[in-house]
């Protein structure tokens, strides 16, 4: 809104693809934008407060038999929701049904997020020249292993800098050198005096957006972790936990960088 426009002196991005995601062209290609809306408009109308409750209850009796073929990295995910569905109030039924109706009724993110699109959108959004833009740039090498969850984040990752519309993104600025002071630990810990830089592999991504896509304006810095772990959404993955004091102190960089400016 205009009014709020003289107030803002800066723009802080993290994760975010101003070029795009191949893995939005794949989904989109396969029309499953679609399909997430009708299974949205048909969770809505079932997740009544008793079919909650009654899901809740079967969880609960199977319990046992239903974790053994659960995923080790997933188990205390699948307990934690088994508990909260037993615990769900009303209010946060509603919540789940207000959710699901939202992915009936606002769909086209996809499309707006395929890497052609994103183009159309940065030339016709153009940078305000009194704001600073100030971006942070997420990527991960999927782990090795043969565990569900880590194959699950490596297919996503290589969807994520599909060869389809790989070529349309933008090459890394400073040819995807990081410099030791852009370079952001996990743990929140200073990294050593003699660190040394790194390079950017053109396939890397955060399982959902290119590395390549994230960059915009000043590069603020770099960080090893995956596009969910970053916000603390997802740490289900065996791979380095983005811990809460890591994140703190993540974030406290972001502030004091716009503090010092």
């Amino acid at each position: 809104p205009m009014a709020l426009r003289p107030q803002v002196r800066a723009v802080v991005t993290l994760a975010t693809p101003h070029y795009g995601t191949p893995l939005a062209d794949f989904f989109d290609a396969l029309g499953l934008e679609n399909l997430l809306g009708f299974a949205g408009g048909l969770g809505s109308k079932w997740s009544t407060e008793e079919r909650i409750r009654n899901a809740a209850i079967y969880l609960e009796k199977r319990h046992d038999k239903i974790e053994r073929v659960v995923p080790e990295t997933f188990r205390g995910e699948f307990t934690r929701l088994v508990e909260a569905f037993a615990a769900a109030t009303a209010d946060e039924v509603e919540g789940v049904q207000t959710y699901l109706s939202s992915l009936r009724d606002r769909r086209g993110a996809l499309r707006r997020l395929r890497v052609k699109a994103m183009r159309r959108f940065n030339r016709k959004v153009t940078d305000a020249p009194d704001v600073r833009y100030l971006s942070y740039v997420t990527g991960i090498e999927p782990p090795k292993s043969r565990e569900f969850g880590v194959a699950l984040f490596s297919l996503s990752a290589f969807l994520a800098t599909g060869w389809w519309s790989r070529n349309d993104l933008p090459p890394y600025p400073n040819d995807g050198i990081v410099p030791p002071d852009k370079i952001i630990p996990i743990d929140g810990k200073a990294l050593p005096d003699d660190a040394a830089p790194i390079k950017l592999s053109r396939k890397l991504s955060d399982g959902v957006v290119p590395s390549a896509s994230q960059f915009w304006g000043e590069f603020g810095g770099y960080v090893a972790i995956d596009h969910h772990s970053v916000i603390g959404l997802m740490e289900r993955l065996p791979q380095p936990a983005f811990h809460e004091f890591g994140r703190d102190a993540f974030y406290a960089r972001i502030a004091a960088t716009l503090l010092n400016a």
